[in-house]
């Protein structure tokens, strides 16, 4: 739909940011993704499915916002990073969510832009 919205321009910037920010706001906190905490034993990975990016699974107490919490330190990114690639799902909720946020950041420009080129008095009417 989004998509559909930037080829065809019938949809407006305004309804296009409001569109990819829901979409992105699916993926960090709903989208089905691997939890990727790491095991008491320091060396494995929780098989379970998170919710969103930023959750983890509801099996552990601990996993539950162990993503969200790897994006605090920089440090830790890389592995929040090869944490969303363990599996084809993760992956592609984690591009479709920098889509959509790259998305959302655009049409927003384009709409500050659009309205500060119609309110300008030396503008062709």
């Amino acid at each position: 739909m989004i998509f559909w919205g930037w080829y065809t321009h019938y949809l407006g910037y305004g309804a296009i940011a409001i569109l990819s920010a829901i979409a992105t706001l699916f993926f960090l906190f709903q989208a089905r993704v691997p939890c990727g905490a790491l095991n008491r034993d320091g060396k494995t990975h929780c098989i379970h499915n998170g919710k969103g990016l930023l959750g983890g699974c509801n099996q552990v107490v601990a996993h539950k916002w162990y993503n969200a919490k790897m994006l605090v330190h920089r440090s830790t990114w890389g592995r929040f990073v090869s944490n969303a690639f363990r599996k084809f799902y993760g992956a592609a909720a984690f591009l479709a969510a920098m889509a959509t946020v790259l998305s959302a950041l655009i049409s927003a420009g384009a709409l500050v832009v659009a309205t500060f080129a119609y309110l300008d008095p030396r503008a062709p009417k």
